[in-house]
């Protein structure tokens, strides 16, 4: 069960019994739109969650903090235009209009039963670095634990300034002597599988025509020409391209000498992780816990691995040959 669907009994559950406890987070909120009145509350989150990590907007349940009470008001369906048209409501740079629908995707939109009505879920996708900070009515917000405020003008500034540097990024440049032709679609829904493993926020392509959008959000391409990130993410032959950047040499050090089973690895960014993952964790020591009825015990936890695995593996694709020992 999804985190988002847990919340929903969670509240289900408060409203039923009259209970309480608070379950905003800074990418949850609750939206009560019963009356249209609160529509610019609404497009303050959105812009907030657009600006910060992104989120989940649940319309038809008010809270009331004072009372310590939640409220089912259900959901209009007459607002699903005016919902849909979320994206439109934002300006960049204070004054000029930006179309931000494919970070407030309509058809990810979900209705959902609850109690004896519905509700609506509203799935926000943080921007990129170089499109913040989007504005409302003239202000930038971000999401601070469970509120919506303005953000600053001195970070404002600072991240104009960010956005510059962007430009000049490695892994935003365009991939010499390439075409759309050279992607590979089975490989970019690798990719969105694990997009989506905690919640559905982008589906499957038929090809890569189809996919155009979404390789553009993500920066894999820019002006329909492939990037080096998303030749490294889903180019049919990477190393073609990209060279030693697509390649990671894995060894074990014994402290005397390299081992004989040095691995060298070559292949799109996802698969080079996991592969290097699986070296490791073929090097390190294992034990059995007495929990859950014996489960493996990695001499090492597992996640440092996977983080330092990944960060070194991402650092060096932007660079030269990673090596892992």
């Amino acid at each position: 069960m999804r985190d988002i669907d847990k919340i929903l009994k969670t509240l289900e559950d408060h409203i039923q019994n009259g209970s309480y406890f608070p379950v905003e987070t800074d990418k949850i909120e609750l939206k009560d739109l019963s009356t249209g009145s609160n529509w610019k509350e609404l497009y303050k989150t959105t812009c907030a969650f657009l600006n910060s990590k992104g989120g989940i907007i649940v319309i038809g349940i008010k809270e009331d903090t004072k009372s310590k009470q939640f409220k089912f008001t259900g959901y209009n369906q007459n607002n699903e235009p005016i919902i849909k048209d979320i994206g439109k409501k934002f300006n960049k740079d204070k004054d000029k209009s930006i179309d931000l629908t494919e970070y407030i995707r309509p058809d990810l939109m979900e209705i959902k039963p609850f109690l004896n009505g519905h509700v609506c879920l509203v799935f926000v996708e943080k921007l990129p670095d170089e499109l913040k900070y989007v504005f409302y009515e003239g202000f930038a917000y971000e999401r601070q634990i469970t509120g919506d405020h303005r953000i600053l003008d001195e970070k404002i500034l600072a991240q104009k300034e960010l956005k510059e540097e962007i430009k000049k990024t490695k892994e935003l440049t365009f991939v010499p002597n390439s075409t759309l032709d050279d992607l590979d679609v089975d490989k970019l829904n690798e990719f969105i599988i694990k997009l989506n493993k905690d919640i559905k926020v982008e589906t499957l392509k038929a090809d890569i025509q189809s996919a155009l959008a979404f390789l553009s959000r993500r920066r894999f391409i820019r002006e329909n020409n492939p990037t080096f990130l998303g030749m490294l993410v889903c180019g049919k032959h990477p190393e073609a391209f990209v060279g030693s950047r697509c390649q990671v040499d894995c060894y074990f050090n014994t402290g005397n000498e390299v081992a004989s089973d040095k691995k060298v690895y070559r292949d799109n960014i996802i698969s080079l992780m996991e592969s290097c993952i699986a070296y490791v964790f073929s090097k390190t020591g294992t034990g059995i816990s007495v929990e859950r009825g014996g489960s493996t015990l990695f001499e090492y936890p597992e996640r440092v691995i996977r983080e330092t695995v990944n960060n070194a593996v991402l650092c060096k694709s932007l660079h030269k040959t990673a090596y892992v020992n």
